[in-house]
């Protein structure tokens, strides 16, 4: 498994042993043509269809890389998930920015909270929801070494932390969720509690057009939402893959 982002290599050798053979030639040859990489080795002996486990080792050289970007200064590693298509990436994030101007905004499903830390620097509050716990360290120092102070990560379930949240903030006037689920979309309690929100705006961005379909069939179907856009970009030219953003609206009351 292999990163170059600027000008550096990181370097993932699966194996299901403990150690690997000639791992002094690879280094070898990865000087000849990297001034700067990282190798490291993550040992996996399940036989499953998972690629990474949870135990790396650190071999050689570089263990991350530092980036900017929309003004977030960031690190990644050979652990960290990282949209391949900054092109079209960077025209999501621009749409999704655009909407929540001013507002507070929940993150759900948000990751390593880079979305959250840009969406700080558009919004009133941003609030990030994340089961996965390494994720949310990740999120905090990002937070962190960017000094923002408009930004919370809430680490746990959004089945379990949404509805919590959107009764904290029921008083509140101008409100917008996004929802970047994993490829199973969203649990039936996340929907319910984006329902009983009553959020202006919710900006779904999704990586499976079925699941996508679904959701947003049960988000309008009481009739308070209406879908203002459903936006296919091409994130993985080449490939049957799309991913998504849709944008509902809350209805004004008549």
């Amino acid at each position: 498994v292999a990163r170059f982002v600027s000008d550096t290599l990181l370097v993932t050798v699966v194996i299901n042993g403990n150690k690997l053979d000639d791992v002094n030639l690879l280094i070898d040859l990865l000087k000849q043509k990297f001034n700067k990489f990282g190798l490291n080795l993550n040992i996996n002996k399940q036989k499953n269809n998972v690629i990474l486990s949870n135990n790396f080792v650190e071999v050689y050289g570089e263990n991350k890389i530092t980036l900017s970007e929309n003004g977030i200064a960031y690190s990644i590693n050979n652990r960290s998930f990282l949209q391949i298509n900054e092109e079209i990436k960077s025209e999501i994030y621009g749409k999704v920015f655009d909407e929540i101007e001013g507002g507070i905004v929940i993150d759900a499903y948000s990751g390593a909270g880079l979305l959250s830390a840009m969406m700080s620097k558009h919004a009133k509050m941003v609030y990030g929801i994340e089961i996965v716990k390494p994720a949310t360290e990740l999120a905090n120092q990002i937070k962190k070494q960017n000094g923002i102070s408009n930004l919370q990560n809430i680490n746990g379930d959004c089945s379990v932390e949404l509805p919590k949240l959107v009764e904290h903030l029921k008083n509140e006037s101008k409100i917008s969720i996004v929802l970047d689920p994993p490829r199973k979309g969203c649990a039936a309690k996340v929907i319910g509690a984006v329902k009983d929100s009553k959020a202006n705006k919710i900006l779904y961005i999704s990586c499976n057009p079925s699941t996508l379909a679904r959701d947003l069939n049960m988000l309008v179907s009481n009739g308070d939402y209406t879908a203002t856009l459903i936006q296919p970009y091409d994130m993985f030219p080449q490939t049957k893959h799309v991913e998504t953003l849709a944008i509902l609206s809350l209805k004004k009351a008549n």
